[in-house]
């Protein structure tokens, strides 16, 4: 079989309703054989689509395995935690094809601090990670409440 007859084997990362809809269209491709998702969700099935409840998407080791053992030719991530903490970085490193931003634009979208701290823009009162009690105290010192 030619190489460009080679039907692709996607492993999809994400569990919520975007990553089920985008399991479900690429599974819908003519050129794609399989289409693996981690962990997934209930609302996967299909003869194309498959969960892969037990793989832990964090450990990025992990990853590069399972997709050397199941033949993955593309790796799609849908939600911004793991992009944000690097796994396309990784992938791409270690020569696994992948759909979704490198860790540096994925913070923007993950970390709204973040970004306001690359792009000086103006923005909406701010205060990052405070205890409920000093929330609370600064509501009370503001006049908010």
């Amino acid at each position: 079989m030619d190489s460009k007859d080679k039907k692709a084997i996607v492993l999809l990362i994400g569990s919520g309703g975007r990553e089920h809809t985008m399991a479900w269209k690429i599974a819908q491709s003519p050129k794609v054989a399989k289409v693996y998702v981690a962990p997934g969700n209930g609302g996967v099935q299909g003869a194309k689509l498959e969960r892969l409840p037990g793989l832990q998407v964090d450990d990025h080791k992990s990853v590069i395995e399972e997709c050397k053992k199941l033949g993955v030719t593309l790796v799609a991530v849908g939600p911004e935690a793991p992009l944000a903490k690097g796994i396309a970085d990784f992938l791409n490193k270690n020569g696994v094809k992948v759909f979704g931003p490198e860790k540096k634009a994925a913070e923007i979208e993950a970390s709204k601090v973040y970004s306001l701290q690359q792009y000086s823009r103006p923005f909406p009162f701010l205060i990052p990670h405070l205890p409920a009690a000093s929330v609370s105290r600064m509501r009370r010192m503001l006049g908010w409440w």
